[in-house]
Order: structure tokens, then C-alpha cells, then sequence
């Protein structure tokens, strides 16, 4: 008799487990989203500032616009999770990016 985890597994592989449908795999260094954030303030002719003195620890405070968010530096990549809070503060969308 099999257990449900095991059959889950076999039934559905671990790509369809995965995958978030809007933005797919997202592998992001917190140094590739500020670059990106510069970017798309330039676009748009928004405020951009970067102050990695602002954050307590290994964190900075990136602005754009009206907008702030605070960006953990001590990691290799964002989470998708964290990248989707950031970019929710910031007022922008993933796919902007």
C-alpha cells in the first residue's frame, strides 16, 4: 500500500509542484533587483535611491518614487516571496522587472 506523499509524487511531478503561473522561476540577487530598480526608475522618470546605510544589520532602503521598501543584502538570492513583498511596496509588478 502506498502513502499519500508517495503517490502525490508519482502523480504529479515536481515542476508542476513548483512553478508560480505569473512569474515562473525567479532568481534574483538583491544587486540584480537594485540595478533593475534604477532601470525602471529611469523609464519612468521616477526617483531612485539606494541607502544601504539605512537598514539595521545587512539590510538597505532602496526608494522609488513615493515608495520605500527594505532590501536584505546577506543573501545570494531573493526569495519569491520576498521579491513579491518588495516589489508590493514599491507599487510595481514582478513583470516589470
Amino acid at each position: 500500500m502506498l502513502n499519500y506523499r508517495h503517490e502525490f509524487a508519482t502523480t504529479h511531478p515536481i515542476d508542476i509542484r513548483t512553478f508560480i503561473p505569473d512569474t515562473g522561476f525567479i532568481l534574483m540577487s538583491p544587486k540584480a533587483l537594485i540595478r533593475r530598480l534604477n532601470r525602471l526608475a529611469r523609464q519612468r522618470n521616477q526617483r531612485f535611491e539606494w541607502r544601504p546605510d539605512q537598514g539595521k544589520g545587512s539590510h538597505g532602503v532602496v526608494y522609488l518614487g513615493p515608495h520605500r521598501a527594505v532590501i536584505p543584502m546577506g543573501v545570494k538570492t531573493l526569495k519569491t516571496g520576498t521579491l513579491h513583498a518588495i516589489c508590493k511596496q514599491l507599487d510595481i509588478k514582478v513583470s516589470e522587472l
